[in-house]
C-alpha cells in the first residue's frame, strides 16, 4: 500500500559538513578581520542574502557563523547587493558616495594569515571547539555552554 507523507527536511553526514565548513570559514575571516583591526568585539552584524530573510541572524550567531555580539545589534538586509548596484544606476550621489568608499576598501587576505588554520579549525565545532557564544545564546534562551567550553580549552576531550 502506498501512502501520502508529509513533505519532510532530511540533513545528511555531507549537509552538516558543508554547514560546518561554510560557518568556520566565515567565523575565521571574521576573526581575522578583527585581529588585524585590533577589534575584540562586534558592535554590530548585518546579514545579507539575495533569496531573501531566509538566514535567521540570531540562530546563524547560535551556531557560531559570526563572532559571539548582542543579539539586538543583529540584522538583515535583503538584496543589498541588488539594491546598491540600482542605487548606483539611478543615482550619481549614490556613485560618488560608492566611487569615495571604493578608495578607502583594503583588500585582505584572510587565508594568507597564519592564524587562518587554527581559527578555521576551531570554528569547525558546533558552535566553536573553544570559544562560547554567552550574549546570542541568551537571546534566544539557550543552555549556556561556557562550561562545556572551558573542558574543551585544555585540550581532547577525554571517554568517561
Amino acid at each position: 500500500m502506498i501512502r501520502d507523507y508529509e513533505p519532510r527536511i532530511a540533513m545528511t553526514q555531507h549537509d552538516i559538513r558543508a554547514l560546518q565548513m561554510a560557518k568556520a570559514a566565515v567565523q575565521a575571516a571574521a576573526r581575522i578581520l578583527m585581529k588585524q583591526l585590533g577589534v575584540d568585539t562586534l558592535s554590530r552584524v548585518l546579514l545579507t542574502s539575495g533569496t531573501g530573510p531566509a538566514i535567521d541572524p540570531q540562530r546563524a550567531g547560535v551556531i557560531g557563523l559570526f563572532p559571539d555580539c548582542d543579539a539586538e545589534h543583529l540584522g538583515f538586509i535583503e538584496n543589498a547587493a541588488f539594491e546598491g548596484a540600482k542605487a548606483a544606476l539611478i543615482s550619481r550621489a549614490a556613485r560618488d558616495g560608492i566611487a569615495t568608499l571604493a578608495k578607502r576598501i583594503k583588500v585582505v587576505e584572510t587565508v594568507l594569515d597564519p592564524d587562518f588554520a587554527m581559527e578555521q579549525i576551531g570554528a569547525t565545532g558546533l558552535p566553536h571547539a573553544r570559544l562560547g557564544f554567552p550574549k546570542i545564546g541568551a537571546a534566544l534562551a539557550i543552555p549556556d555552554n561556557e562550561d562545556r567550553v572551558a573542558e574543551r580549552r585544555g585540550g581532547r576531550r577525554g571517554r568517561s
